[in-house]
């Protein structure tokens, strides 16, 4: 394995390890606070840590007349789909543990990837649903539902 698929692995692990933990942090606030304010909370946290994290490394705001070249779909589908994801593991993730969270989240990210990966959406890479594939997002669907029953 090269150098820099190692790393991509290494870094895909830790970001499930990080939504994972993630998870049940904002769910402790949502006992308090409720799923919505919870999720809005969070996202405005990433959101100031972000530009945080620009300023300490002098990356650049990009150009308004960039972002203004952007089609609106990719700039409210990415928002919203966040949005989205959070509030669905605030209101799963209570009811059906942490880890059964993740694992049904996981199985949501093979199946939408397939398909994603299916039409080349977006412009990434076409790659066919072959019955491999097929297999190993069945594979998860029996890992999920295995978390589950535990």
């Amino acid at each position: 394995m090269s150098a820099v698929l190692f790393l991509a692995v290494a870094a895909a692990i830790v970001a499930g390890m990080a939504q994972a933990t993630q998870g049940v942090f904002n769910a402790a606030i949502a006992r308090v606070l409720g799923p919505l304010p919870s999720a809005l909370i969070s996202m405005s946290v990433a959101a100031c840590v972000l530009l945080l994290v620009m300023l300490v490394r002098a990356v650049p705001f990009p150009p308004w007349r960039s972002v203004a070249s952007i089609a609106p779909y990719p700039l409210l589908v990415g928002g919203l789909l966040g949005a989205t994801i959070l509030s669905c593991v605030l209101f799963a993730l209570p009811r059906i543990a942490s880890a059964s969270t993740v694992a049904f989240f996981i199985l949501g990210q093979v199946v939408a990837s397939l398909l994603l990966d299916r039409y080349g959406a977006l412009g990434i890479a076409q790659h066919p649903i072959t019955p491999t594939r097929l297999l190993g997002a069945g594979a998860v669907l029996v890992g999920a539902v295995l978390v589950m029953k535990g």
